[in-house]
């Protein structure tokens, strides 16, 4: 309380009583402080205070603005607050502590991004399902954008690999790392799964797949003699390295041990354009489904970090050792999936024709029985609703929430269009409550015609910051809930097995691999499911489905985002009436595998014609004057961080879209991760220009050099798919102190010094006028002759030559704390240094008399001249019950290292951490003592 001239805990009551005419007006949302213009403070306050705020303003925008004062309990005013701004809360998705792992909004999946199938939803409020009318016809379906997949012919590109880079394989004998090492030269470093970590002899390691700290010591060991790597072959998924307890799950075996070791790649320098090759046997199981799936895992992880790339190869019979060395050498991105047949590889996509239908027909049926699984969801009850309205049609909806109020309300809903509808809560994680689940049904309906299963669950982070159990939670659903639900159907008479899966699988989104991963499982899955039909094992068209962004889904897709969408992939948002009709069809149609990429209508655009590339001082010029009229800033340093002039992730993203307007080019938002200045912006600009125009052919060439896709009529947003969804290496933007504005405004985040004692407060810049300021609410006392109340600051950009030798390697002091003579902290301290005060003075009587001890020592013992120093206050003083010391280990501490204790958690509490904010990250800790006195005085 003393070091502060107002209070965080009193400054946050006074914000909270303005929360009382936001319910007022009737606004029950979560608010939560945002910014204020000025705060200006008369006098200290108690701790008791009384607080009066009134509304005093509210923008065009629907802003509130508010004026707070407060006063002590005789109504006497010491601190007042002008034009406080709170704004509506919403939960964070990725990881909130600095790295390399920003996920622009724009990536963001779940039912917000493009895979918003509606199925993720935790169940708490049922949203209103789209209204259904009596004897409605379902849309007819736009054939245009349906793409299936299709296996065609390529000789892929290749790269030159340095045969003096070690090439490191994961498998489980020694076999195949002799035939590569004979007669080659190559080093080879052999991986081997086992039960703890160790060298088993020169080139040869054992490592636990189950641990993660295994994988880091062997990358830190690799990077103790190479600098880099030729390649990664991954064998650990196949058959013959299932007799490790870790890897014999046929799904858990494939994904745990890749995913942590990307996760242990993420941090080491070996990961630098390192490619991973996959080599799995095509048995048509779940175990080939589980490579399959890496795919989609891939895909994603390359939307957050370049490296490394994954190459997926499945062959018939065991890959031969020069196939998996020449694959990796294969210059192609990340995810893509090639098969071997015959002496020809074979690369899959998904092109826009009709195929011949593979199966039987399995039209709904009226007064049929269905399961659907994720039914609380709002597409679940879309697809409930229509059922029961155009089939009359008996339904058992299932969740993992136990049913409430709401679902009541749902099922008179649902029997109200004509149908049956029940409920039934069921994790579909455990194999019992799904046999239970289906047994359910049967003693309902007394049969079940189909199985709509469009439960799911997403956790969006960055891979390196995701736990394995986060990422392991999120394949439940997808990949365990829809191998229980075959299982559990196995003998029943199912007229289909339909399956919700997402665009997320083919295309990748930041932030999602886990959820790539598990709706990739369920392609391979429906092959498997497939065969086991034709082997008389199952019943029923198996059908997958991968739907994009549902208008009507359980979450919104931002207007920055969906117009990113728009714009580079051509894909706009999927009406419920279109969905519907294209599953009905799907079904009718006996189709297995179908990829939904709805067309968006063109827009009026002005991309630079062919022959009107423009040179690099006129480029500079309009990508200057984009980023100065987004940014709201008069001008820049191109070799500046945007970042450091304020732009956000929506910012960034309309900058994209202007540019990709501007030129024709299908840039993401991603690429100012690469290139985070105009400058490095401008140069991989005059690349990218210059091969839009030269119109260059895919890197991709068939055996007779005629085009992958013939279809002129496939829209732009299939195109991306069928041509191979190919992932820009650029990576996302590394920046997790960007936020969003309120109620969609643009103003810019700045951050000037403004001269107190905590550091830097964070000031939010308006356009021009009328900014709102951002305040650090611990103010010390103490400020310095000049430092005036912080108010809306302007800040000067320092041009190149002001800079002078700026290396670009510059630092931020966050937080600090200090203890100096006279000065039990730094506020004091610089207190007294302002008022010229002399620090040294006469030995304090609490330390000892130096009267008892003057004397010339020369003379007499036991005497000292010395009288005069400085004494720092209080240092005897340490709660040692806070730091879970006992006394005695406190009376056996060096004074040093009391203090050292108890001003590391000041300065990291300055910083506005928890000392627990920085546990098991990499922070560096420095520090000295000076003398060891103490030592020798209670020796």
């Amino acid at each position: 309380q003393d070091a502060m001239a107002l209070h965080p805990a009193l400054l946050d009551g006074a914000f909270q009583t303005c929360y009382a005419l936001f319910f007022a007006a009737g606004d029950q949302r979560l608010q939560v402080p945002f910014a204020a213009e000025r705060i200006d403070i008369a006098a200290p306050l108690p701790r008791r205070c009384l607080v009066q705020a009134r509304r005093s303003r509210v923008s065009a925008q629907g802003i509130s603005y508010f004026d707070i004062g407060l006063a002590d309990e005789n109504g006497q005013v010491l601190a007042t607050v002008t034009d406080f701004v709170a704004r509506p809360y919403a939960a964070r998705r990725a990881a909130s502590h600095p790295g390399n792992n920003f996920i622009p909004p724009f990536e963001k999946g779940g039912a917000g991004g493009i895979c918003g199938t509606g199925d993720c939803r935790e169940i708490s409020e049922i949203p209103p399902s789209p209204p259904f009318t009596k004897g409605g016809e379902p849309a007819s379906t736009p054939l245009g954008f349906l793409g299936f997949p299709v296996w065609r012919p390529v000789t892929p590109p290749v790269r030159e690999i340095d045969p003096r880079l070690p090439i490191v394989l994961f498998d489980s004998g020694e076999a195949l790392r002799q035939a590569w090492m004979d007669g080659r030269r190559r080093a080879v470093i052999l991986v081997k799964p086992g039960p703890m970590f160790r060298l088993c002899e020169p080139g040869v390691y054992q490592l636990a797949p189950d641990q993660p700290e295994d994988y880091r010591r062997l990358l830190a060991e690799l990077a103790g003699f190479t600098a880099a790597l030729g390649g990664v072959v991954y064998l650990w998924g196949n058959a013959e390295a299932a007799a490790h307890p870790a890897l014999a799950d046929p799904v858990a075996g494939v994904f745990q041990p890749l995913f942590l070791l990307t996760q242990a790649l993420a941090a080491s320098p070996l990961n630098a354009k390192l490619r991973i090759v996959l080599p799995y046997r095509n048995d048509v199981d779940a175990r080939s489904a589980a490579h399959d799936a890496v795919a989609g895992f891939a895909k994603a992880y390359a939307k957050e970090r370049p490296s490394p790339v994954f190459t997926l190869l499945a062959t018939a019979t065991a890959p031969s050792p020069e196939l998996m060395l020449r694959a990796l050498a294969w210059d192609v991105p990340s995810g893509e999936r090639f098969r071997t047949e015959g002496e020809a590889i074979e690369r899959l996509e998904y092109s826009a024709p009709e195929p011949a239908a593979t199966e039987a027909g399995a039209s709904l049926r009226q007064g049929g029985c269905y399961l659907i699984t994720g039914g609380q969801g709002a597409l679940g009850q879309a697809l409930a609703g229509f059922l029961c309205e155009r089939y009359s049609a008996r339904v058992m909806l299932a969740g993992r929430a136990v049913a409430g109020p709401e679902t009541g309300v749902l099922l008179a809903r649902l029997n109200g269009l004509g149908g049956e509808a029940h409920y039934q809560a069921a994790d579909l994680g455990q194999a019992t409550a799904v046999e239970f689940l289906v047994d359910a049904c049967i003693e309902v309906f007394g049969t079940l015609h189909g199985v709509f299963h469009l439960a799911g669950r997403h956790h969006d982070r960055a891979l390196p910051d995701k736990s394995l159990a986060e990422a392991l939670a999120v394949l439940q659903p997808k990949v365990a809930g829809t191998l229980h639900l075959d299982r559990a159907t196995a003998d029943l008479p199912l007229d289909f097995f339909c399956l919700y899966s997402s665009l997320a699988a083919l295309l990748g989104i930041a932030g999602q691999t886990d959820y790539a991963y598990a709706n990739g499982f369920l392609d391979g899955f429906v092959e498997a499911r497939a065969a086991l039909r034709t082997q008389g094992q199952r019943r029923g068209l198996t059908l997958a489905i991968h739907w994009p962004h549902w208008r009507e889904g359980s979450m919104k897709l931002e207007a920055q985002t969906e117009a990113w969408f728009r714009e580079v992939h051509g894909l706009r948002p999927l009406e419920t009436a279109e969905g519907l009709a294209i599953l009905a069809q799907a079904l009718e149609q006996g189709w297995r595998r179908v990829a939904v990429s709805p067309k968006a209508l063109p827009e009026a655009a002005a991309p630079v014609i062919a022959g009107d590339a423009p040179d690099r001082e006129r480029l500079a010029g309009e990508i200057g004057e984009m980023v100065k009229q987004l940014l709201k800033i008069r001008s820049f340093d191109p070799d500046k961080h945007l970042e450091d002039y304020g732009a956000d992730s929506i910012s960034l993203t309309e900058l994209t879209n202007a540019i990709n307007r501007r030129y024709g080019l299908k840039l993401t938002p991603v690429i100012f991760f690469e290139y985070p200045t105009v400058a490095g912006l401008l140069d991989h600009l005059e690349t990218q220009i210059d091969r839009s125009h030269a119109q260059r052919s895919s890197a991709y060439t068939s055996p007779n050099d005629s085009p992958r896709c013939q279809n002129e009529g496939t829209p732009e947003g299939f195109k991306a798919i069928s041509r191979g969804l190919s992932v820009s290496d650029t990576p996302g933007l590394d920046n997790d102190l960007i936020r969003s504005t309120p109620e969609g405004s643009q103003q810019s985040v700045l951050w000037p010094d403004l001269c107190d004692l905590s550091g830097v407060a964070g000031v939010l810049i308006g356009p021009s006028t009328g900014g709102v300021a951002t305040l650090n609410p611990r103010l010390m006392a103490g400020n310095p002759p000049g430092c005036k109340t912080a108010t809306t600051t302007h800040l000067h950009i320092k041009t190149s030559a002001e800079r002078g030798n700026d290396t670009g390697n510059a630092i931020a002091i966050v937080g600090m704390a200090g203890i100096m003579p006279g000065s039990a902290d730094l506020a004091r301290f610089w207190e007294n240094l302002a008022n010229g005060l002399d620090l040294v003075t006469e030995v304090p009587s609490e330390r000892w008399d130096w009267r008892a001890y003057d004397g010339d020592p020369a003379t007499e013992p036991n005497r000292t001249h010395c009288r005069w120093g400085g004494f720092m206050p209080h240092v005897d003083r340490f709660d040692h019950e806070f730091f879970g010391l006992t006394k005695r280990e406190a009376e056996l501490m060096d004074p040093q290292q009391r203090l050292l204790l108890a001003l590391a958690w000041h300065a990291i509490e300055d910083a506005g951490h928890k000392p627990s904010d920085l546990a098991g990250t990499d922070t560096g800790v420095y520090m000295g003592v000076s003398t060891f006195d103490y030592y020798d005085l209670i020796k």
